[in-house]
C-alpha cells in the first residue's frame, strides 16, 4: 500500500476512554499457575534425565530453575491492565509505573499514571526519538514528513550500518512515484527510505531490540500513529 507523493492519510481517532490496572482475577491467576506448573514439569523431567544420563551440572541447574517457577505458584502475582486503544491485557513492570505504556497488540502509545490508563496525547513530540513501532513487511510510509507531517521534498536513508551509496539515489527515486519507506534487510543491515520536508531532519531513528527485529523509535509520536494506520495488518519483520 503506497500513499500518493505529497498526501498523508487523516490521523485515526483516539478513544475517548480510560482503563485501570488491578489484581488479576481468579480466571488469570489460574492460568498463570497452570502456565508454570506446565513449564516446572518439563524442567523437572529435563533434570532427571540429565542427572540420570551423568549431566550433574545441568541437572542441578535445570533444577534449580524448577524450584523457582514452583515457588511462584504461591507468590503474589503482577497486576493487570488493558490497552484502551485495542483493549488488550498487559502486565504491570517497572517501567510501566507512572510512566508510558507500549501495548504489544496494537502499537499505541498510553499514560500510566497511578494505575490509571488513558490514552497518550497525539500531539506528544520529544526532542530526541522516543516513540518505537515496528517495521512492516512490503511497507511503507505516509509521503510526509515524519517530523510534523508536511508533504515531503526528501528521503533521507536511515541506516543500522552502511549500505551502498545507490540507496540514495533508489530513494529519491521511490519519492517521486509516492513510495517512500522501503526498507531493505539483511541479516545484520537494515536501511529505510524516510520522508522528510526541508525544515527537519534526524526524527527518526532505526535500530534492532532484543530479539534482533528491526525497530524505529520516531520523535513525533502523531506521525508513527499515521504510519501504523497506513501499515495496519501488514506482517511485521
Amino acid at each position: 500500500m503506497n500513499t500518493p507523493t505529497g498526501v498523508a492519510p487523516a490521523d485515526s481517532g483516539v478513544p475517548n476512554r480510560t482503563t485501570r490496572i488491578a489484581p488479576p482475577s481468579a480466571e488469570v491467576k489460574a492460568k498463570d499457575n497452570l502456565n508454570l506448573s506446565i513449564m516446572a514439569a518439563i524442567l523437572i523431567a529435563a533434570a532427571a534425565l540429565c542427572l540420570y544420563t551423568q549431566h550433574s551440572v545441568a541437572g542441578y541447574i535445570l533444577g534449580g530453575l524448577s524450584l523457582v517457577l514452583l515457588s511462584s505458584l504461591f507468590t503474589k502475582k503482577s497486576d493487570v491492565g488493558q490497552c484502551p486503544f485495542c483493549m488488550a491485557q498487559f502486565r504491570e513492570t517497572i517501567s510501566v509505573k507512572n510512566g508510558l505504556l507500549r501495548c504489544e497488540q496494537c502499537g499505541e502509545y498510553s499514560a500510566v499514571t497511578h494505575k490509571v490508563v488513558k490514552p497518550l496525547d497525539p500531539t506528544t513530540y520529544s526532542d530526541s526519538p522516543k516513540f518505537e513501532s515496528a517495521v512492516f513487511k512490503q511497507g511503507s510510509m505516509p509521503n510526509a514528513c515524519v517530523s510534523c507531517g508536511a508533504p515531503a521534498t526528501r528521503l533521507d536513508n536511515v541506516s543500522t550500518s552502511s549500505m551502498n551509496k545507490t540507496l540514495a539515489v533508489a530513494g529519491a527515486a521511490r519519492l517521486m512515484t509516492g513510495a517512500p519507506g522501503v526498507a531493505i534487510f539483511s541479516s545484520k543491515q537494515a536501511s529505510v527510505s524516510i520522508p522528510y520536508c526541508n525544515s527537519h531532519r534526524d526524527a527518526l531513528t532505526l535500530s534492532f531490540d532484543w530479539r534482533k527485529r528491526p525497530v524505529l523509535t520516531w520523535c513525533s509520536l502523531r506521525m508513527m500513529r499515521r504510519y501504523l494506520a497506513v501499515n495496519r495488518g501488514k506482517e511485521k519483520y
